[in-house]
């Protein structure tokens, strides 16, 4: 049996998005599944218009709703997973051909991502694991924020880099992260900020380790916006470097607060 290139995304009132990138992932991919969260924009129209699987299912964490998307593809295909404000040309196509008759199926591909504010990129990249064979393997955390894939044995960085354009606007960016902050401080509180299941390597471990005692650190989150502006290099894009950097601590600073409004202070 052929094996497919399904690409995945979980969507909540993404229709600006997917306007932009679904013309070009229907030259890419086989087969689109979307799972929506409630959107009230028009997602579900846009999906329909390109004839795209799209799929309801109440949120109840970022991990969950992939995990019911990856109940969805058949074993064995070549499955990527993609957020809608997340952009790649048609070169990923070649790639995705080369991991479908070369690649392992017991190995997961990982992306270079850089990131973008206010609709200019910044000097600042991370990994992200992205592509793998369907399996029973390989799952999702069940972190409701920062999920990713446990189960796999073996990684592969490829020589690719996707733009992670984020939000389309500083109020949007306050909204989405009013979000993420909530749910990364239900994590904190579950013990799911700490996640050392397979696919966990000594970079992994130290990061959990100071997330795990984040709150015990004198001057945190100085040492945050330092690590931000200085380290990752943001001082590099001036003023909007200062300013993401600036975002990014008063995310941590958010988080924080709102785990002492659900534990100490409730």
């Amino acid at each position: 049996m052929k094996k497919l290139k399904v690409l995945g995304m979980i969507t909540l009132n993404e229709g600006h998005n997917l306007k932009v990138i679904l013309p070009i992932a229907k030259k890419i991919f086989d087969k689109i599944i979307v799972v929506d969260s409630g959107s009230k924009d028009d997602t579900k129209e846009i999906c329909e218009k390109y004839n795209i699987d799209i799929f309801h299912r109440e949120f109840d964490g970022f991990g969950n709703q992939w995990n019911y998307l990856l109940g969805l593809i058949d074993e064995g295909n070549l499955f990527v997973k993609m957020d809608p404000d997340e952009r790649y040309n048609l070169k990923f196509l070649e790639i995705l051909n080369q991991i479908l008759t070369e690649g392992n199926e017991n190995t997961i591909y990982i992306l270079k991502r850089r990131w973008h504010l206010l609709g200019k990129p910044l000097l600042i990249s991370d990994n992200v694991e992205r592509i793998w064979f369907t399996n029973k393997t390989i799952k999702f955390s069940s972190n409701s924020l920062n999920e990713r894939p446990v189960g796999y044995k073996h990684s592969s960085y490829l020589n690719y880099t996707i733009e992670h354009l984020d939000s389309k606007c500083l109020s949007d960016w306050i909204d989405k992260n009013n979000k993420y902050s909530s749910l990364e401080a239900d994590n904190y509180i579950n013990g799911l900020t700490f996640d050392t299941k397979p696919g966990f390597n000594s970079f992994r471990a130290i990061k959990m380790l100071i997330k795990k005692n984040f709150f015990k650190i004198p001057f945190r989150h100085v040492l945050v916006f330092f690590y931000f502006y200085f380290i990752k290099g943001l001082c590099w894009n001036g003023y909007r470097g200062y300013l993401a950097s600036i975002l990014w601590t008063s995310n941590y600073i958010w988080k924080e607060i709102k785990v002492k409004e659900k534990t100490i202070w409730k």
